[in-house]
């Protein structure tokens, strides 16, 4: 009873007294715990590794208190090594916080994100937003930026999307603010 109560979707598995064996295949041994132990009063020890797949586990169980408390946490804590990973979840999620906080960190390592298919694949329209109004972005170069812009609108997942990620483009090209259009056009296309 105790797990219904932190997870609302185990309800419909436990009544009463029964045992029910409910297997989360995409969750490690560890997270499970992890989501047990916070049911059954607080988590004491957990690694940011473990966090980041509890968050997607608290996600998908609806558990906002363990969705915020692992949002907090990962807050504090992402840095070069885990950003990629953090970064790709705040997107799918569409965690604006862990989004905003990831943001500096991505810009920082431009040229390592911007020729990465998996960062333009799992960066949501809101994500690409907030890293081109980070203010480190400034100084990277209108080409750059564009280019990355174009390869994340053609790594759409499907035609919806690929329409929707269009739309946002032009919205987009015109927060970063070009001034020399022409120049930019030929260092794009003719080289």
């Amino acid at each position: 009873m105790v797990l219904s109560g932190s997870f609302p979707p185990f309800g419909k598995y436990l009544s009463g007294n029964d045992f029910v064996h409910i297997q989360l295949p995409r969750f490690p041994h560890e997270v499970v715990n992890a989501a047990v132990e916070y049911a059954y009063g607080g988590i004491k020890n957990i690694s940011p590794d473990v966090a980041i797949r509890l968050y997607l586990l608290a996600h998908s169980l609806q558990n906002k208190a363990l969705v915020d408390g692992c949002t907090k946490f990962l807050c504090a804590r992402i840095e070069e090594t885990n950003v990629s990973e953090v970064w790709s979840v705040a997107n799918a999620t569409k965690n604006e916080l862990l989004i905003e906080v990831c943001a500096p960190l991505v810009s920082m390592n431009w040229k390592m994100f911007r020729t990465s298919r998996q960062f333009h694949r799992n960066t949501e329209m809101k994500g690409m937003m907030s890293l081109l109004g980070c203010p480190r972005m400034a100084r990277e170069s209108a080409k750059s930026k564009v280019e990355a812009l174009i390869e994340w609108r053609n790594s759409a997942r499907n035609d919806a999307e690929y329409i929707g990620r269009t739309t946002a483009f032009k919205d987009m090209v015109s927060l970063l603010g070009i001034q020399d259009t022409p120049d930019l056009i030929t260092d794009l296309f003719v080289e």
